[in-house]
């Protein structure tokens, strides 16, 4: 006996119904299985049989709403492992508490803000950032500057700068962005030299 499902890929699937599996729910899930699938030069038939959930085989997971580099020096001081396949960070389940820690801090109360550049900013081969989320980012000296998915310009300028080998990121001050944070950072610190911070309604 089978469960109907789909993979991550999209594609159709049976789950085995074992001890395992009879229990979950209807939904998206993250789970450890054995590929059972029979392959043949006709098609595959995908099968799996779930082996337990993330938690009780030995590791616990982080998916976070955007991506954030402050976030990822947590997960990697953590000894957290990238998995892009799932998009989630994997650790292992003896730091489930901290990890847990880090999924309120970086996933509940998503907030939009509005950020003011105070003085020209430059990055060096690299995105100017706000508390860790990437603003803007250039890819050579002559290449301009891209938002980064997710954050809207309102007024100002973004560009690129620099020599050939040693470009920059700029944005220039004044420039003004929206975008969604982790509510924690919903105010930059008063004395934030680059960057002044207000909370937008969302209504």
């Amino acid at each position: 006996m089978y469960f109907a499902a789909k993979n991550e890929a999209g594609y159709d699937c049976k789950v085995k119904i074992t001890p395992e599996s009879e229990n979950i729910e209807l939904g998206e899930h993250t789970l450890l299985v054995d590929d059972l699938s029979v392959r043949s030069k006709y098609g595959t038939d995908l099968i799996y049989a779930v082996k337990s959930d993330i938690k009780e085989s030995g590791i616990v997971s982080l998916k976070h709403f955007a991506y954030n580099s402050w976030l990822v020096d947590q997960c990697r001081k953590l000894g957290g492992k990238w998995d892009a396949d799932q998009k989630a960070w994997i650790f292992s389940s003896i730091v489930g508490d901290k990890v847990d820690e880090l999924d309120v801090r970086w996933n509940e109360k998503i907030t939009t803000v509005e950020i003011t550049a105070k003085k020209d900013l430059t990055a060096g081969k690299d995105s100017v950032e706000f508390c860790g989320y990437p603003i803007a980012r250039a890819t050579g000296r002559d290449s301009g500057a891209h938002l980064t998915d997710g954050v809207s310009l309102i007024q100002g300028m973004i560009t690129s700068s620099g020599s050939m080998k040693n470009w920059n990121t700029f944005v220039k001050a004044g420039t003004v962005f929206r975008l969604k944070i982790t509510d924690v950072y919903a105010f930059a610190d008063a004395d934030d030299e680059e960057w002044s911070c207000v909370e937008m309604s969302d209504a």
